[in-house]
């Protein structure tokens, strides 16, 4: 999680985006 939050805000969007589609199903 360390390394999310270094890195810049569109790899968290995407992150989330990856986990939105899990957690729907």
């Amino acid at each position: 999680r360390t390394k999310e939050v270094s890195q810049p805000p569109a790899s968290s969007d995407k992150n989330r985006a990856t986990t939105s589609p899990e957690d729907e199903t």
